[in-house]
């Protein structure tokens, strides 16, 4: 029988398995309290009470890792239950707000064409990159954001507006979808488009991105999938 988790259990979860992505290692509670900004008596209690509902294992930190002598410490990792339980969780209402909100902002700014205004934005979206909290869904809009602007900033040709013109039908039957986009962040990481930092941080975050894809809500996606069209849209038709 599948256990239920109560709201702030959900949210723990969450949070624990966007940690666990972030950091690619089993995770000490002191560091998840640290991260989360809880109490660490309330974390390792609600990881051992994961870990008995079957969403989290807990293992002996390994010698290699160790930094001296004494007793092993008790790292904690997500099982296969998790990643399949945050599937079917969508998200928070009040972090559904906020998206909904930051949404309806970017998308105006996108429809001001003003070079200005669009150079403003990207700098806005760049002063906060990796160090705003965020729901992971806004997280992801944000960074589209970035890469349309990026990729707006290029000399306008056929084939730049053909591009566009794909990326408009992401997620649609037999178009690119959501994954194949985070490609082109790649790319322009690697090329050099953007700002060195910028493009590091790209580079580093990809993997992250398509974990978070992979165990994404279905109305999730597809939120960012009709974000990432009426975006496109506006900078096509201006």
């Amino acid at each position: 029988m599948e256990k239920r988790l109560t709201r702030r259990q959900q949210q723990f979860l969450l949070q624990f398995l966007d940690l666990y992505r972030e950091m690619n290692q089993p995770l000490h509670y002191k560091f998840v309290a640290e991260r989360l900004k809880i109490g660490k008596v309330s974390v390792y209690e609600m990881l051992r009470l994961l870990e008995f509902n079957g969403f989290v294992k807990a293992e002996f930190e390994s010698v290699t890792r160790r930094p001296g002598p004494g007793r092993p410490s008790v790292l904690f990792y997500p099982t296969k239950i998790a990643f399949e339980q945050t599937q079917r969780l969508s998200i928070a209402p009040s972090d559904l707000e906020i998206w909904r909100k930051r949404k309806d902002y970017l998308l105006e700014h996108l429809a001001n064409t003003d070079k200005s205004n669009l150079d403003s934005l990207f700098k806005e979206l760049y002063d906060r990159y990796s160090k705003v909290e965020m729901s992971t869904l806004l997280q992801i809009t944000e960074n589209i954001t970035m890469l349309l602007l990026t990729i707006n900033r290029m000399p306008k040709t056929p084939e730049l507006h053909n591009l566009l013109v794909e990326i408009s039908q992401i997620g649609r039957p037999g178009r690119m979808n959501l994954s194949t986009l985070f490609g082109f962040a790649l790319a322009i990481a690697q090329f050099g488009i953007i700002d060195k930092q910028l493009s590091a941080e790209f580079f580093n975050n990809i993997n992250k991105y398509e974990f978070y894809l992979q165990d994404m809500h279905a109305d999730n996606h597809q939120r960012l999938c009709d974000y990432t069209h009426d975006a496109v849209e506006i900078l096509l038709n201006n």
